[in-house]
């Protein structure tokens, strides 16, 4: 997704298709089903096949029939640059990793493989309707829910758009030049996401996360309202 980013939709994916594999441009390390790779290429043709299937825009589809099921209404595709910046969006910053100018990628083209614009409680809200808790109703079967967070044979601990682990704690983590993320599901029934507007802050990491200090260092919590 990152090696040419001047062209998207049939285009790109006619390129992937003529580029790579057995004696391309850019072969294969493995032959098919061999191994297992993390591939944002994927969500990209994923989004595809959600607008060919229903004969909507992936955005719009996405922000009728999943968002707004979740209560959310304010989520979109992000803008290229500063100057498509929305009132209430952060300005990214390269303060941790100077190399990188945060508005040189064209983030709209990545829509289904990471160019969502949202706040961390939206997030927070959506992972809370694919959580298997019983907090508010899930929009998708539990059957489902199983089977996206079961791992691929050799994906080590990837399910299927969650990071998995033994304990049934649920993650993932994103970052692009200028903006970093966590989103977080703990067995033990918490949610949280946090969204940074710089790169290369240690947040997640280790065998003593951040994340886990901070709930740790609570010792009661408020009842709410739940998102």
């Amino acid at each position: 997704m990152f090696l040419r980013t001047d062209i998207f939709g049939d285009e790109f994916i006619g390129w992937v298709l003529d580029n790579t594999g057995p004696g391309r441009e850019f072969p294969w390390e493995n032959a098919p089903g061999e191994d297992w790779a993390y591939s944002n290429f994927g969500y990209c043709l994923l989004g595809r096949v959600i607008e060919y299937t229903t004969g909507q825009s992936y955005e719009d589809f996405v922000r009728d029939n999943i968002l707004a099921a979740c209560g959310i209404f304010e989520m979109q595709i992000a803008g290229d640059t500063l100057a498509d910046r929305l009132s209430n969006e952060a300005v990214y910053d390269n303060a941790n990793l100077p190399a990188d100018d945060p508005y040189e990628l064209p983030v709209t083209r990545m829509d289904a493989h990471g160019g969502w614009l949202g706040s961390a409680t939206d997030v927070v809200r959506f992972a809370a309707r694919v959580d298997r808790f019983s907090t508010v109703p899930d929009i998708l079967s539990d059957a489902t829910l199983a089977e996206m967070t079961t791992t691929a044979p050799g994906s080590g601990n990837y399910a299927k758009g969650w990071a998995v682990n033994t304990f049934d704690n649920w993650w993932h983590d994103g970052r692009l030049a200028g903006t970093q993320s966590w989103l977080v599901r703990t067995s033990n029934g918490f949610i949280f996401a946090a969204i940074m507007n710089g790169n290369g802050i240690d947040f997640g990491e280790g065998d003593s996360p951040i994340w886990e200090k901070m709930i740790n260092s609570v010792d009661v919590w408020p009842a709410g309202e739940p998102l």
